[in-house]
Parts: C-alpha cells; structure tokens; sequence
C-alpha cells in the first residue's frame, strides 16, 4: 500500500493470543511432569510477561517468589489423560477454525 510508505509506526503486534479458562495466566510446573515449567500470560503478556517469569525463575532456582504464582494444576484439564480431554472437533468431526 503506497500510502503507507511514510507512515510512522510505534508498536504493532501480529498473531495470536491464548487464554486459558478462567482467564488467568499460567506460570508453574507442568502437572505430573519433572523439570518441565509453563509460562503463559493472557491479556497483559506482553507487559506482565518479564515479572511472571522473574517470578517463575525464582521458584525454578529454587527461591520463594515474592508473589504466588498462578499453578497450572488448578485448571480441570492439568490432572486429565488424553483421553478424558474434550474433543476439539466441532460435531461434523473437523477442528475449529
């Protein structure tokens, strides 16, 4: 777009942006997995993101973070076998869009 050339930009993001259930984060370990963490901010990532994973460093290294963190382990599908998770595909049987 021509129009643009000149345009002055000073931020744009691109891509998607996951939420959980309740709309919370997640910082924590991975339920029933050893040494593996989650990071995932919704709705604020990119300016709570940095502290979240200061916070989740901290716990990592083994140190008490400052504030709690949000456990993965407190969502309904953290504890579910792959089998006992809801089907993704819509009644036709095709993925969501």
């Amino acid at each position: 777009v021509p129009a643009l050339r000149a345009a002055r930009v000073l931020r744009a993001w691109a891509g998607l942006e996951g939420s959980s259930p309740d709309g919370l984060p997640l910082a924590g370990q991975v339920p029933g997995q050893t040494n593996a963490y989650v990071l995932a901010c919704v709705r604020g990532g990119f300016t709570i993101g940095p502290y979240i994973a200061r916070l989740l460093a901290d716990r990592i290294l083994g140190h008490e973070p400052e504030l709690p963190l949000f456990d993965p382990a407190r969502l309904p599908l953290a504890s579910a076998g792959p089998d006992d998770r809801p089907s993704t595909k819509d009644a036709a049987g095709r993925p969501p869009l």
